[in-house]
């Protein structure tokens, strides 16, 4: 008994656990391996750590430098666009100063025609009319072309400049392009200004081009019965249906134009005593002007009854209703007075008057 317990006390037996056998085992060791194993995990994690801090620092780094390109390239993008405006803006400028001398040129070769025309010696009336219809037609030409340049009011703007500088020749700041191109061909001939521009602006309203503009005069019997027609056709506007109507609404528009009027000027003490006197009935004045030495001259001031004003107002009312070339005061006052008047327009009125310097 007594070894046996000895026995059992020397290799541990029972619940307690042997020792080991293996003589390359140290458990010394082993704890040490633990302790260095948890320490490299930690460096390993702390290297990671440092890895990922690294990568997102460079890529913060790299999407900075990708937006100051993209600053760049969007600055030099826009530097670029605004240089090639600017030499559109440029050329357009170029290109519309070249249209305007070269409309300008081809103008004052007709100007020369026609002024050789009223020198023209007549031999017969046919081959004077057919030298008149083939200046008319050579104007409705040009004035086809002017009308058709996208800088059009360039080349207003430019001939009024040259009427006004190297004719002393002013024209009024809502008179149509048609009428500002032939006066630019007529130049000090008002008459014939007058004449060719009805001609022209009714074979335009009734779609006439210049290459059918003879045949057209020729059966129409004339350019004088063509202007004759003009005068002699009613005016028929949108919903306007009485003589009343046009002579209320010439009225009312010569009314508004007080405020700003063309002139002012005063008469002395007899003329506005015979005035009062010889009004008849009539609200306006009528004067009689001749136009000299680039002036208007008064030279008469004639009986203003109430058929008279009544027969200028529908004149007013028709130079009224001719208007094309409308500024937005012009539009303004104009739909003033009809709604005053209770008329109402299909199409409104627009402004496309040139208002530049």
């Amino acid at each position: 008994m007594e070894y046996a317990s000895s026995y059992n006390s020397y290799f541990n037996l029972g619940s307690q656990t042997a020792p080991s056998t293996d003589p390359f085992v140290d458990p010394s060791v082993t704890g040490v391996t633990d302790k260095d194993g948890k320490q490299a995990a930690k460096e390993a994690k702390a290297q990671q750590r440092v890895e990922e801090k690294a990568a997102k620092a460079a890529q913060k780094a790299l999407d900075k430098a990708a937006k100051a390109v993209d600053r760049k390239a969007a600055k030099e993008a826009k530097a670029a666009e605004k240089a090639a405006w600017k030499a559109a803006k440029a050329a357009a400028e170029v290109a519309a100063h070249h249209a305007a001398s070269s409309a300008l040129s081809v103008g004052d070769q007709l100007a020369i025609d026609a002024e050789n025309f009223s020198k023209f010696e007549v031999q017969s009336e046919e081959n004077k009319n057919s030298k008149l219809y083939q200046l008319l037609t050579d104007i409705h030409a040009f004035v086809e072309h002017v009308q058709a340049q996208p800088n059009v009011n360039d080349i207003i703007k430019a001939m009024r400049h040259k009427l006004s500088n190297s004719f002393d020749i002013k024209t009024q700041a809502n008179s149509p392009a048609l009428n500002v191109i032939v006066r630019y061909v007529t130049r000090t001939n008002r008459k014939n200004a007058c004449v060719y521009a009805r001609v022209l602006s009714v074979a335009q309203s009734n779609n006439i081009s210049s290459a059918d503009l003879t045949d057209y005069i020729r059966a129409n019997n004339g350019i004088h019965n063509i202007r004759k027609s003009i005068e002699k056709k009613p005016v028929d506007p949108v919903n306007v249906k009485k003589q009343q109507s046009f002579w209320d609404y010439a009225q009312s528009y010569l009314e508004a134009k007080v405020a700003k009027p063309m002139a002012t000027f005063k008469l002395g003490h007899e003329h506005n005593a015979y005035m009062c006197d010889t009004a008849r009935g009539g609200k306006f004045s009528y004067f009689v002007c001749d136009y000299a030495d680039g002036e208007y001259k008064v030279v008469d001031v004639l009986l203003m009854d109430k058929a008279l004003e009544q027969q200028l107002l529908e004149r007013v009312y028709s130079n009224i209703m001719d208007q094309t070339i409308l500024t937005q005061e012009d539009v303004d006052l104009r739909n003033a007075i009809e709604a005053k008047l209770g008329m109402k327009r299909k199409i409104p009125l627009v402004a496309n008057a040139y208002v530049g310097n």
